[in-house]
């Protein structure tokens, strides 16, 4: 399924393909604020979890009204995120401002599988990046 979203892709659009598949992270003994970084590292796997229960619900035949209801409760809790983790945590609070810009640009229109697979893309990308910053 992966491999058909990244060829649809446009040629200005690049993703990496990513196993899900981490059951554990462990965080380098150099990692200051561990709790933080483990709650950031757990609120974004959420985020993808819900986007990826979203995509499967669309699939399943969900109206553009309930899926805006769910994405834009998802979009406040990034922009949230964003917010508490600014100046705390820099890149985590830059990677949850890009995902509710994108969410919201496809909030504001018809909410579209293949928008949803490059947001979730795009944050398991962030999230596999972060994991080779911070753990072993």
């Amino acid at each position: 399924e992966a491999k058909a979203v990244q060829a649809g892709l446009t040629d200005s659009q690049s993703v990496k393909i990513v196993a899900q598949g981490i059951d554990a992270l462990y965080l380098k003994s150099t990692v200051e604020n561990k709790q933080q970084i483990k709650g950031a590292f757990s609120s974004l796997y959420g985020c993808i979890e819900i986007i990826d229960a979203e995509i499967k619900r669309l699939n399943d035949g969900a109206t553009q009204e309930s899926s805006t209801r769910i994405l834009s409760t998802l979009y406040r809790q990034l922009r949230y995120l964003a917010t508490t983790y600014r100046g705390k945590y820099d890149a985590f609070a830059n990677i949850c401002e890009r995902g509710a810009e994108r969410l919201q640009r496809s909030i504001d229109t018809t909410v579209l599988l293949k928008d949803l697979r490059f947001i979730m893309c795009e944050l398991c990308v962030a999230y596999t990046d972060l994991a080779n910053e911070f753990s072993l």
